[in-house]
């Protein structure tokens, strides 16, 4: 992404990582560990910029979650 950026990722419609990044680069997002459970998730991207490409990749069930 480039420009000002702020990224809020909601899981089951609700809030769990809010994110802002203001230089040109390319980031990770993390979502902490008690906020991973759901069975959707969304993106709300805001700002002056441009995100290039968001990549989701779905972790698989760890210790019988």
């Amino acid at each position: 992404s480039s420009g000002a950026i702020t990224v809020v990722i909601y899981i089951d419609g609700v809030a769990v990582s809010t994110q802002s990044f203001t230089a040109t680069d390319t980031y990770d997002l993390i979502i902490p560990q008690p906020n991973q459970d759901g069975y959707s998730v969304q993106f709300r991207i805001t700002g002056t910029g441009t995100v290039y490409e968001l990549e989701y990749k779905a972790m698989g069930r760890q210790n019988g979650r």
